[in-house]
């Protein structure tokens, strides 16, 4: 919205909704946000993935960790 585009809905954060199923505990106590290696490996385990720290990788693998969600009902898209 500073850059004066306007988004008429709010969407949840990947990696807010990725917490539930990662289960990475603050030392604290408490689920935290998983990094995107985390996310990745809890929901694909079996590949050789490294995080590349790059914008165009980061979003690739987001969106298949978001879809993975999705697949599995832990990531609501409502119309």
């Amino acid at each position: 919205e500073s850059r004066g585009f306007k988004i008429n809905k709010d969407i949840p954060d990947i990696m807010a909704v990725a917490k539930e199923a990662c289960k990475i505990m603050y030392a604290k106590g408490g689920y935290k946000n998983p990094k995107m290696q985390e996310a990745w490996d809890n929901f694909f385990p079996n590949t050789n993935y490294r995080e590349a720290h790059r914008a165009v990788d980061d979003a690739i693998h987001e969106a298949e960790i978001l879809f993975e969600m999705y697949k599995r009902g832990e990531y609501k898209i409502e119309p």
